[in-house]
């Protein structure tokens, strides 16, 4: 949905032209903050990555997002709205939600509610 490539000075950030219009603001600055995270802490580039650099970017990416205020359970319910698909480079986006929400303390019964929310803001659109 979001890459980034290229150095902190000279970067250019591609959106995927559909999801910039379905995808919730608030969803964005969690995906932002993940790329940027792979970007300035060294966490290797979108396709040449691991699950666990991939989850050490999420957990970064985060705490940039939730510093300008964004909302940690409505992303990670909605990353459950998503399909749970697995590859080498990124592991099982279920269990990263599962390893995000124990870092920040996130009970798991409020990103559950925030799911059904998910699923009704993209049953609208």
């Amino acid at each position: 949905m979001v890459t980034i490539r290229g150095t902190l000075e000279n970067c250019t950030i591609t959106l995927h032209p559909v999801a910039a219009q379905k995808v919730p603001p608030n969803t964005w600055a969690f995906l932002f903050g993940h790329e940027f995270a792979h970007l300035v802490e060294s966490l290797g580039t979108h396709s040449a990555t691991n699950p666990a650099n991939d989850l050490k970017a999420d957990i970064a990416g985060a705490r940039y997002a939730m510093a300008a205020g964004y909302r940690i359970e409505a992303f990670l319910g909605w990353v459950l709205t998503e399909p749970d698909k697995q590859t080498d480079s990124h592991g099982s986006l279920e269990k990263r939600v599962k390893a995000i929400s124990a870092h920040f303390g996130v009970p798991q019964s409020a990103v559950q509610g925030e799911a059904r929310r998910a699923s009704n803001y993209r049953a609208a659109r």
